[in-house]
């Protein structure tokens, strides 16, 4: 068993470090994509100000958050002030007349009328400082404060709620394998990846989906930089992950890995993108993980190895996790898949083929002419110099009369 294996005509390793490849996706399924010149890209963020919130980083958004407070206590306080210095409520002389009333009671300095503020919006209580009806504006002024305190706290409650329930977080616990395969399945050359849901998440309607990026330059010789291509998948991709699962392409005409032999596979410039989406089961909401994998990690010739066990003593089903990205070597030929598809299709015509007539009487090799007095396979010559996977096609070729003979006898005796 070999751990995060490497195979050993990988031309990008030589027991060196190596100069980082370039990548569309991180393996962490970050994009690793800079736009520059953005035109008012400022103003394009704060044009979907929630959105930006969500996404944007703990750090920021905490520093967004505290500034949203303390800066509707200050602009309040700054226009408390204003009121009570146009009513004349610092002015000392005013103070010692008898009849004359302030605006707000028990703030002589700009720091009081800051405490006022903050005390009004978060409801923590005036102690010695209130609003008197003695201005108009003043009533206005703190009934709009209060309307404005319950909109901030609303608005930053559902963000805050919002990033910490984010579908992406319960999605990201998803693995993907570190290495993909290539190996033999059903005699057909297939790319292999493993996924699992380590924390049992139970993402709703999981579906797979394999991008192909590549260059190529197009025949009036224009670059094409990321021409995509998207590769089939078994089920168009929609996986039930409650068991670590194993993705498949089958290698066929349709694939752009048809024509790649193992040495052309690590030669060549390309990136297969894997997503994985899914609806979060607490929030409803869809989300999407990502990695991606060079040529350099794709093995030509492994497979992995089987994580899930059944353990009688308990009568449940064991998964190993550390054996997620662990693979083995598995003989598969290095030629592409469609040399691998002419080889099959040259060797099928060699078999002598089978053949019987309308009732059933049996034209082909076998050790009797009595062809009437035919019953199972055991009467059959199977011709020599047959190879292994020519002898098994002409045994299921014979099944396959026999079965539609037992049935055809069957309806005659009826």
């Amino acid at each position: 068993m070999q751990r995060n294996n490497r195979c050993t005509e990988d031309p990008h390793y030589h027991g060196v470090r190596c100069r980082r490849s370039k990548r569309v996706v991180k393996k962490n399924g970050d994009r690793n994509i800079s736009f520059t010149n953005i035109p008012e890209r400022a103003t394009k963020y704060f044009r979907d100000v929630v959105t930006t919130m969500i996404d944007a980083q703990w750090r920021f958004f905490l520093t967004i958050f505290s500034m949203s407070y303390v800066s509707s206590w200050f602009i309040f306080a700054v226009c408390w002030y204003l009121i009570s210095y146009t009513h004349g409520d610092l002015d000392s002389n005013l103070q010692d007349i008898k009849t004359f009333r302030s605006c707000v009671v028990g703030c002589d300095s700009f720091a009081d009328f800051f405490l006022f503020s903050l005390e009004t919006q978060v409801s923590i209580g005036y102690g010695s400082k209130f609003v008197t009806e003695e201005c108009p504006e003043g009533v206005f002024l703190i009934t709009l404060q209060v309307i404005v305190g319950i909109g901030i706290n609303g608005a930053m409650a559902g963000i805050v709620y919002a990033k910490m329930t984010k579908p992406a977080r319960h999605v990201s616990v998803m693995n993907f394998s570190r290495k993909a395969v290539i190996c033999l399945r059903n005699s057909k050359l297939c790319l292999i990846f493993r996924i699992c849901d380590v924390n049992y998440s139970h993402v709703v309607g999981t579906k797979v989906t394999a991008f192909w990026f590549e260059e190529r330059f197009s025949p009036e010789g224009e670059k094409l930089r990321n021409l995509q291509h998207t590769l089939k998948l078994p089920n168009d991709g929609n996986v039930f992950l409650i068991f670590p699962t194993t993705v498949c392409h089958v290698i066929d005409a349709t694939s752009p890995l048809y024509n790649l032999t193992q040495k052309q596979l690590y030669e060549k410039k390309f990136e297969l993108l894997v997503t994985l989406t899914g609806s979060s089961r607490t929030t409803g909401q869809l989300t999407q993980c990502r990695t991606s994998y060079l040529p350099k990690e794709i093995l030509w010739g492994h497979r992995f190895v089987n994580m899930v066990s059944y353990k009688k003593s308990e009568e449940v089903y064991e998964v190993d996790h550390e054996k997620f990205d662990d693979v083995i070597e598995f003989e598969t030929p290095s030629v592409s898949a469609c040399e691998l598809d002419a080889a099959i299709d040259e060797s099928e015509s060699d078999i002598p083929s089978v053949y019987y007539n309308e009732n059933l009487n049996y034209i082909g090799h076998c050790v009797t002419e009595d062809y009437d007095k035919l019953t199972d396979l055991e009467t059959f010559c199977q011709p020599t110099g047959l190879t292994r996977s020519q002898s098994e096609q002409y045994t299921i070729r014979l099944q396959g009369i026999s079965n539609e003979r037992l049935i055809a006898s069957g309806k005659s005796s009826s």
